[in-house]
């Protein structure tokens, strides 16, 4: 009598007693494909297979942990940072609120690397330990071919970190620093940045060389009152603090230019006030690279070149621009081997690695933009050696880990 055939189509499995061969079988599981079977079932299995959806089920928690756990981490560090501005100098706690949540998708970069990372281990660390690895590899499949949907999501990942870096993470770093200079003014620092021209508004440019953070005392303070056709009246002075909405100049000369320039009035003065007007001006400062996507770094490289200025260390930001993304599929790549070996041993030594694994690559990043900064590494270099680094370190791991995977298959 004639065994029956059964099909299973609701959770995409299909068995097949009349003639397929158990490692058919298990081959159109993992790569989501089968001559001999139904186009219904096909169809249901053709973009991703059982075996890639149980995987990216099995690496799903872990990422989410991950990140809520790293985001709730750094949260909670500008918490301690901040309570002495709310306890101690009374700053408004939403205005601190909104300082550190505008700095999350900043931190982006550092974030997401990290959590699909973690993720992997964990995963893979629970995969190995109950022996799914070593049955899947037992049958034929490869770690590679394991790991594909990892690699897939680490690369949709590296999209989406380079997508953040470039549109949300510069408007929200740009809002952020406005939020600290808010707070700093209300904490009755200074919030004026030093040795850069600020314009409070269209008739003013300021100008203060240096700030003494303990005391809040300006050096070499120099305010410029902008005229049509006239050269801009000039109050020089050696000392100033803020006060209020107010900066109060000692020891001075206000210089007055008559309308051909020749004539030039001066008078000295021990105190004189500057009245700032609308202060959330000043709270804007400069752009740094951090508040520019790449496309406006790179106009200010250009800028800042044909001045003559140093531009190494942006240079170098810009690639990390770059870099950085691709260090959320890097980072699984080292990874899986890593998992694959030291799975066996629980979640807690995986955790582990994960966060010794973060701590080398931002110490190699590290090293590599100072050595960047000083001129040892070309600034490309600097920027992407640690990423070849710790991907040289993963293809090696991995290599390995898959000829010791064919070593077992021979003797078996």
């Amino acid at each position: 009598m004639n065994s029956p055939n059964y099909e299973e189509t609701a959770g995409t499995m299909l068995i097949d007693v009349d003639g397929a061969r158990p490692a058919e079988r298990l081959d159109w599981l993992s790569a989501g494909h089968d001559a001999a079977a139904p186009r219904s079932a096909v169809r249901k299995t053709a973009r991703l297979s059982i075996l890639d959806r149980y995987l990216l089920r099995e690496m799903g928690p872990p990422f989410g942990f991950a990140l809520a756990a790293f985001t709730l981490f750094l949260i909670i560090n500008s918490f301690f940072v901040a309570a002495d501005y709310i306890i101690n100098k009374g700053v408004p706690f939403a205005l601190v609120l909104r300082y550190i949540v505008l700095q999350l998708p900043a931190f982006m970069y550092l974030i997401l690397p990290f959590a699909a990372m973690f993720s992997v281990l964990l995963g893979f660390a629970r995969l190995a330990g109950d022996n799914e690895v070593t049955a899947l590899r037992t049958s034929g499949v490869s770690l590679s071919r394991i790991a594909l949907p990892c690699y897939a999501a680490g690369a949709l990942l590296c999209v989406a970190a380079f997508g953040i870096n470039e549109s949300l993470a510069p408007r929200a770093y740009h809002k952020a620093l406005e939020s600290f200079r808010q707070i700093a003014y209300h904490a009755t620092q200074p919030v004026i940045p030093a040795d850069q021209f600020v314009k409070p508004d269209w008739q003013h440019v300021i100008y203060i060389g240096s700030i003494d953070s303990a005391t809040g005392v300006m050096h070499n303070v120099q305010i410029f009152t902008l005229r049509p056709g006239y050269y801009p009246d000039t109050f020089s002075a050696a000392s100033g603090q803020q006060v209020g909405g107010k900066i109060v100049l000692y020891d001075g000369v206000l210089t007055h230019y008559e309308k051909n320039a020749k004539d030039v009035t001066q008078q000295h003065f021990r105190t004189a006030e500057f009245t700032l007007g609308d202060t959330s001006l000043l709270y804007q400062g400069a752009a740094s690279a951090f508040e520019m996507n790449s496309a406006q770094l790179r106009r200010e490289l250009a800028t800042l070149r044909g001045n003559g200025q140093d531009t190494r260390d942006d240079q170098i930001k810009l690639q990390e621009k770059y870099a950085m993304p691709v260090a959320c599929l890097v980072g699984i790549f080292i990874a899986l081997p890593l998992a694959v070996r030291f799975g066996k041993r629980g979640r807690g030594v995986a955790a582990m690695l994960a966060v010794v694994v973060l701590f080398v690559y931002y110490l190699i990043m590290a090293a590599a933009a100072a050595l960047g900064k000083n001129g040892a590494l070309p600034v490309i270099a600097a920027a992407w050696v640690p990423n070849a680094v710790m991907l040289a370190v993963g293809v090696a791991l991995l290599m390995k880990e898959e000829q010791v995977s064919l070593r077992r298959l021979v003797r078996f």
